[in-house]
């Protein structure tokens, strides 16, 4: 078995085991002053009528949504105090005052510390009348919460930053290995950095991934050799483990603001 073949083994058994959040979408970390718009871009323009679960850590608000359209907020959490003047109660453009209610019931999930994700789940049952339901352009007026575009492939658009600083650069999809770029010393570097701590690389891969902080990304110094960093970074079901130059580090960090907004 070559040095590649053995480290594709050891990453899939790794990303196989489960870890990692592939349903949920992440939007960022909330409790930032664009968080209500982040929020927004989450309803997307399909017309099929789902619940989307947007949740900060164990707090969720799950909106009815289809077509760029919210009909109703249909659960939350206790923490946020919904009114039962907006809970499963339809949105109607001539009753702002529902929406507002809305707003507050939102705003308050997304000023909570952590990262805001989104799950969407197909809603079983009888659909929302045709064209109910308030788009999110005049959600966004009366919420003062412009929803700019998201960056279409966000993982791409940070590889894209990571490669010219990587001296070996492993992505994946749903915990399968697409690309592995770097010559073979740069594999047998990349080994001998998690071969002898492997289990302590699993360790921080757990905590890594159930900490809320920088929940998305991690760079290791000290397991990176000849002065290299080690960074870890997952977007939704996509990975990357890589080798870069530490005094590369701050460019990447900056890469990967820019790839969530």
């Amino acid at each position: 078995m070559t040095d590649k073949d053995t480290l594709a083994r050891k990453l899939n058994a790794l990303t196989s085991q489960d870890t990692f959040d592939g349903k949920a979408l992440h939007l960022g970390r909330s409790g930032e002053p664009d968080s209500l718009a982040r929020l927004l871009q989450g309803i997307d323009d399909t017309m099929l009528e789902r619940d989307a679960v947007f949740s900060v850590g164990d707090i969720s608000a799950t909106l009815r949504i289809s077509g760029k359209r919210v009909h109703k907020l249909v659960a939350a959490s206790d923490d946020l105090n919904a009114p039962t003047e907006v809970l499963n109660v339809p949105l109607r453009s001539e009753e702002p005052e529902t929406i507002t209610r809305l707003g507050e019931v939102l705003k308050a999930l997304v000023e909570k510390d952590g990262i805001l994700k989104i799950e969407r789940r197909l809603v079983q049952g009888a659909p929302e009348k045709t064209g109910s339901g308030v788009g999110i352009q005049v959600l966004s007026d009366h919420w003062n919460a412009d929803p700019a575009p998201r960056v279409a492939a966000p993982m791409d658009h940070f590889l894209e930053h990571v490669a010219p600083h990587a001296t070996t650069l492993i992505a994946l999809t749903d915990g399968e290995i697409e690309t592995v770029t770097g010559d073979d010393t740069a594999i047998v570097q990349l080994q001998e950095v998690l071969g002898p701590d492997w289990q302590s690389f699993e360790d921080e891969h757990a905590r890594f991934l159930a900490s809320d902080q920088n929940i998305n990304m991690r760079i290791l110094d000290r397991f990176g050799p000849n002065g290299q960093s080690l960074l870890f970074s997952v977007i939704d079901n996509r990975q990357c483990i890589a080798l870069v130059g530490t005094d590369a580090v701050p460019q990447i960090v900056a890469a990967w603001a820019s790839s969530l907004r």
